[in-house]
C-alpha cells in the first residue's frame, strides 16, 4: 500500500510540474511564439538553480534567523547529522532557528547547500520523537529535490501570470467590437487566458500536496517512526486552530482538499499509521517529554533553546 501510495504521488508530482510547464509553454507559444518561449522558460529554469545554489544564510538573517551552534546544541546537530546519513546527503544541513511561537519547520537551499529551519515554538512544544519526524520530512524534501522543482514550477507560473495580463487587456479591448459584432481575435484563447493563473494555481497547490505526501512517506523510512511524525502533525495542527475552531470545525473539515497547498492532517496520519501498523494518534494525545533544560547534552531528553 505505501509503496502504492509513493509511485501515484511521484507520478502526480512530475505531473503536476509537467503541467504547469505545458499551460506556460502553450500560452506562451500562442502570443510569444515557441522559440521565444522556450528562452524565457529556460532562462527562468536557469535562474531557480542559481537561486538555489547560492547562499540561503542571507535571506534567514534578513529575516531574523540565527544560525545554532554545533556545540551548544549538541543533541539537534547530531539529530540532523543522522538524519542526512541516512537519506545520502552530500551535506549535512545547517540548522537555523526563528524566533517564532508558532511551530514551524522549513527547508532551504539545495542538497549542495542545505539549510534546515526551526522555530522556537516548535522546539519548545514538540518532544524529541516528534522533533525527529518533523527534521526528516524537511530532510526528505532535500533529498528529492523538491526545492528544485517548487522553484521550476513558480517560473513557469511566473511566466502563465505575465501572459494572463496581456489576456486580460485584451478581453477587456475586445469587449466593445464583440458587441458591434466584429470577431478581431477568438474568444476562448483570451478566456484561457484570462483563466489561466486559476489553472495555475491549482497545479501549485496538487503539487505541493504530492510533495507533502512523498516527504511524509520518506520522513518515515528515515527515522523507522511513522507515528513519531504523525504525532507532530497532529499536535502542530491543534497549535495552529484558533479559539473559535470548534465552533466551526465541522464547515471547516468539508472543505475541498484540492484547494489546499498541504494535504488533510487526517489523511496524512491515516498513511503514517499504515506503514506502523497503528491505529492514528488521538487528539488528546500529549508529550511525553519536552526539550527543557538549554544546552545540555542529552539524549531523548527536554532542551529548551535559549539564546
Amino acid at each position: 500500500m505505501n509503496t502504492q501510495h509513493r509511485n501515484l504521488n511521484t507520478l502526480l508530482k512530475y505531473g503536476y510540474l509537467l503541467g504547469a510547464f505545458g499551460l506556460a509553454a502553450w500560452l506562451g507559444s500562442m502570443w510569444l511564439g515557441w522559440t521565444l518561449t522556450s528562452w524565457i522558460l529556460g532562462i527562468g529554469a536557469l535562474i531557480t538553480l542559481y537561486s538555489l545554489r547560492r547562499n540561503p544564510a542571507k535571506i534567514l538573517r534578513w529575516q531574523g534567523a540565527v544560525k545554532l551552534d554545533p556545540y551548544y546544541h549538541a543533541d539537534l546537530y547530531q539529530m540532523v547529522k543522522n538524519l542526512a546519513h541516512r537519506a545520502e546527503l552530500s551535506r549535512v544541513p545547517d540548522v537555523y532557528l526563528m524566533k517564532s511561537r508558532s511551530a514551524n519547520a522549513f527547508a532551504v537551499g539545495s542538497e549542495e547547500n542545505p539549510v534546515v529551519g526551526v522555530s522556537q515554538g516548535l522546539l519548545q512544544a514538540l518532544d524529541y520523537r516528534e522533533i525527529e519526524g518533523v527534521l526528516a520530512h524537511e530532510i526528505s524534501h532535500i533529498k528529492n529535490n523538491d526545492l528544485y522543482v517548487k522553484g521550476l514550477a513558480a517560473s513557469f507560473g511566473n511566466l502563465t501570470h505575465t501572459l494572463s495580463w496581456i489576456g486580460k487587456i485584451l478581453l477587456f479591448l475586445s469587449v466593445p467590437l464583440f458587441l458591434l459584432g466584429m470577431n478581431p481575435i477568438p474568444l476562448w484563447p483570451l478566456l484561457l487566458l484570462a483563466l489561466s493563473p486559476t489553472l495555475n494555481l491549482l497545479l501549485q497547490l496538487g503539487l505541493s500536496r504530492s510533495m507533502e505526501y512523498l516527504a511524509d512517506l520518506d520522513a518515515a523510512v528515515l527515522t523507522g517512526d511513522p507515528m513519531g511524525l504523525a504525532s507532530a502533525l497532529q499536535r502542530i495542527e491543534r497549535m495552529s486552530r484558533p479559539w473559535w475552531w470548534g465552533q466551526w470545525q465541522p464547515m471547516a473539515s468539508q472543505s475541498a482538499d484540492w484547494l489546499r497547498s498541504h494535504p488533510n492532517t487526517r489523511t496524512r496520519i491515516e498513511r503514517l499509521a499504515e506503514m506502523q501498523g497503528q491505529k492514528p494518534v488521538s487528539d488528546r494525545a500529549q508529550p511525553t517529554t519536552r526539550w527543557r533544560q538549554p544546552h545540555v547534552v542529552v539524549t531523548r531528553r527536554p532542551i529548551v533553546w535559549e539564546l
